[in-house]
């Protein structure tokens, strides 16, 4: 997927690394470093201690060798290099502080000019490297080199807002110091978690219907104790453990510790390339709880030797229980939207099906909304994107035949709820937006959601666009967790992707290899495996459970698309009637073939009733299926050509 040919590194990965053998534990390595030949360098506050520890971040040459890298990668190591901020800050001029900034890392603010100038106003006074500062809330963005760039050969790196804030607010009484390295930080005993690397919970947010103990699988929103640890120092470690420490503080209370658990790696963990994943065989539930409020997971990992640079040794995550808030990303409940600091698109020009998949425990509850976004090169009007579906699919895996493999096949999968967007021209790249869930084959009923049921909730993707992702969230030690803990077959995924349409994937009898899972290997795996998964695998596409249980027998509400497609099966001619309840602004029509070829689309505006006819006499015969959106309302009908 486009971040970097991020997709189409990953299957390269999957053909060439299929036959490799693994441990039954630990993500070793092979024959190189895959961690940070992959993921890339590693860039950490070393001193001061409060704000030490490993960095977020986006550098502009990864070292793989990329059409857009400019400036220096990171080959050998930097350890323990002062920090000091531009004079100006935005260096978009010569700095006027250039004796202090020689030889140390250069902190810089992003704005007002292109990166590319930036850094080099700071090689110019002698950096050794640069630390662009992010000017808006979020995470790390993408560097152009713009038109100075290609002159620029220190790295080149770009941190969060809020970690550019702490080492700016800590120069202010204190020296700062960073190292970057691709591995070593040049200390004797320097164990770390890596980022990313600790297993988390089933969702970041989760009604409080569901989490309650319900019929569900066991295991399913259970918490398992893990984290994926390196060794960056020159010693080999012994008893590594790692201990989390879980705490509860309900709506409008004080928060009380629920859990402490642990799990213990006699080692000897050798330095190097070597990543290690101790992983409790137990876990432990949370259903327990009597209403709203925030869970909060800490990690902390120790061995026999005092750490020299303890920053990394520890971290944590929370996650919300809602009234009706259902999201595998994280949630900003101030403002009501999912958060999102990157995006995705294949590689290769071509329409996909991406989303989260997520289990409800307890049914009787309807499916109310989804919220998602899109974004394109360049921003701007996202008028041009046409109509994109949200479709809501019950999984079972091993139904109908298939195998029982965690991997969703379309012959696993129902279609139960639709809705989509039409986008305007006052619709913008990196919009959010609500959309309306109703059941997919009667749009004005609601979906109502089953006991002990897996949910795929996918956005079909158009061409040359990008899925609004969070690219923090990592549920891969989660996944191998699960696996390492259960002899299960079907273990618990999170983000699978499919490149095709919805009409390709309901065509097909089976995906594979069409269909990648970004945690396809759920079973334990090496370093390599990791790193592909550890960034940006979590589309920011939360959804919103009904309050309140819904009695099925009294759901009785007229469908706002009234469709009839006669004849069906058609020869040569097939019409179209369609009434609405209430008049709609827009009326699309799209017809796919079996292959998800957009054979024919139309468009009404401001229409309560259409008539329209298909003429079909020159397609092959064959299944075809057509969508209909009436403004964020959608019904999908499948038809037959015969000859």
């Amino acid at each position: 997927m486009k971040k970097l040919n991020f997709f189409k590194l990953l299957t390269a990965s999957i053909l060439s690394l299929s036959t490799l053998s693994v441990s039954a534990q630990n993500m070793d390595h092979f024959e190189t470093n895959w961690y940070a030949d992959y993921v890339g360098a590693r860039i950490a506050i070393t001193t001061p201690q409060n704000i030490a520890g490993a960095l977020a971040y986006d550098i502009a040459n990864d070292g793989s060798g990329g059409t857009n890298e400019w400036g220096g990668a990171v080959t050998t190591a930097m350890n323990n290099i002062d920090v000091v901020k531009a004079v100006p800050y935005e260096a978009c001029v010569p700095l006027t502080n250039g004796t202090q900034v020689n030889g140390k890392i250069a902190l810089i603010q992003r704005g007002n000019c292109e990166f590319g100038a930036k850094a080099l106003r700071a090689q110019q006074a002698g950096a050794v490297a640069v630390v662009i500062v992010n000017n808006v809330p979020g995470g790390p963005v993408g560097m152009g080199a713009g038109a100075q760039g290609a002159s620029v050969t220190i790295p080149v790196i770009m941190i969060s807002d809020v970690d550019g804030a702490a080492i700016d607010a800590a120069l202010a009484s204190a020296t700062v110091k960073m190292s970057l390295s691709s591995w070593a930080s040049g200390a004797k005993n320097d164990i770390a978690i890596l980022d990313g690397g600790i297993t988390q919970w089933h969702a970041q947010s989760i009604p409080l219907s569901q989490i309650k103990t319900g019929t569900g699988t066991p295991g399913t929103y259970e918490g398992i104790t893990g984290a994926v640890i390196g060794n960056f120092g020159t010693n080999p470690a012994t008893n590594i453990k790692v201990k989390s420490t879980v705490t509860f503080t309900p709506t409008g209370g004080s928060a009380t510790v629920v859990k402490v658990d642990s799990v213990l790696y006699p080692g000897p963990f050798n330095p190097g390339d070597s990543i290690i994943s101790p992983m409790s065989k137990t876990s432990y539930s949370l259903g327990n709880v009597s209403g709203t409020g925030k869970f909060n997971v800490s990690y902390e990992v120790t061995s026999d030797s005092t750490d020299e640079l303890p920053g990394d040794n520890s971290t944590s995550y929370s996650f919300d229980v809602t009234n009706n808030n259902f999201s595998k990303g994280r949630y900003n409940y101030q403002t009501g939207l999912p958060t999102s600091n990157i995006g995705f698109a294949f590689a290769t020009s071509v329409d996909f099906m991406w989303g989260p998949l997520y289990y409800i425990n307890k049914g009787n509850y309807s499916l109310d909304a989804v919220q998602f976004g899109l974004s394109k090169t360049g921003g701007g009007s996202m008028s041009t994107q046409g109509t994109v579906n949200i479709l809501v699919w019950k999984w079972v895996d091993g139904s109908n035949s298939q195998a029982l493999d965690g991997i969703i096949v379309s012959g696993e999968c129902t279609l139960v709820g639709a809705g989509g967007k039409t986008y305007g021209g006052a619709d913008t790249s990196g919009q959010f937006f609500t959309v309306p869930i109703g059941d997919a084959n009667n749009a004005n009923n609601p979906v109502v959601l089953d006991d002990n049921s897996w949910y795929w909730v996918t956005v079909s993707v158009p061409i040359n666009t990008f899925l609004l992702c969070d690219g923090v969230v990592n549920y891969f030690p989660r996944t191998f967790a699960r696996a390492y803990k259960s002899a299960d077959t079907a273990v618990e995924s999170y983000s699978p992707v499919y490149n095709g349409t919805d009409a390709t994937f309901t065509s097909s009898a089976t995906e594979f290899p069409n269909m990648f899972p970004f945690d396809r290997f759920n079973r334990p795996v090496d370093s390599v495996r990791f790193s592909q998964q550890k960034n940006g695998s979590v589309p920011s596409v939360p959804l919103f459970l009904s309050p309140f249980t819904v009695d099925v027998k009294n759901v009785n509400n007229p469908n706002p698309i009234a469709i009839d497609i006669y004849p069906n099966p058609v020869t040569d001619i097939m019409n179209v009637s369609v009434e609405l309840d209430k008049q709609a602004n827009n009326l699309h029509y799209s017809v796919l073939d079996a292959s998800g070829r957009r054979i024919l689309e139309h468009n009404e505006s401001s229409v309560k009733s259409s008539k329209y006819s298909i003429n079909t006499e020159s397609l092959p015969a064959g299944n075809y299926f057509l969508t209909i959106n009436a403004d964020d309302k959608v019904t999908v009908k499948k038809f037959s050509v015969i000859k």
